[in-house]
């Protein structure tokens, strides 16, 4: 354990300090350790926000990691609300038609989805196959998954 001495010595928010937790966190992530990532990503994105600012990659980065932890751990709407945050810092810097922005929507989208919040759901996928046909082509892969979430939703009853 690396990380502790070095934050005594340098600080908790030390630059080197902060890449170091990160990495740490990543490979809970990788593990399937959501539970022990989700305070970590959290925290994080405040140190980041705090030393690099709120819109900055860092801090968004890890918001993003901290909400994809908490839908794999059935925290639905803590997830969702994470993942609007997110995307609001993406869209007010960059737009919302980024690889991330797009991600982040299809991310949101699927949430809904899984919330059963159907009406909801169609609209942001929709919005987003729009964007993915405009963007990304119409055979892209991305785009065509979007349009099998969109089929999903609404299956067709037989009979």
């Amino acid at each position: 354990h690396v990380i502790q001495p070095a934050g005594n010595v340098l600080g908790a928010e030390n630059p080197q300090v902060l890449q170091l937790r990160l990495r740490r966190a990543a490979i809970l992530v990788v593990a399937g350790e959501y539970r022990l990532a989700r305070p970590e990503f959290d925290a994080l994105a405040e140190a980041f926000a705090r030393t690099k600012g709120p819109r900055s990659d860092e801090a968004v980065e890890c918001l993003r990691h901290s909400a994809y932890c908490r839908a794999e751990l059935g925290q639905v709407d803590d997830a969702l609300l994470r993942f609007s945050d997110v995307l609001d810092r993406i869209s007010s810097e960059r737009g919302d038609g980024t690889d991330t922005a797009l991600e982040v929507r299809r991310n949101i989208g699927e949430l809904q989805a899984a919330r059963n919040d159907i009406d909801e759901a169609e609209r942001t996928l929709r919005a987003l196959h729009n964007d993915l046909v405009l963007v990304k082509g119409s055979d892209h892969e991305d785009t065509c998954y979007a349009a099998e979430l969109l089929e999903r939703l609404r299956p067709v009853n037989p009979g």
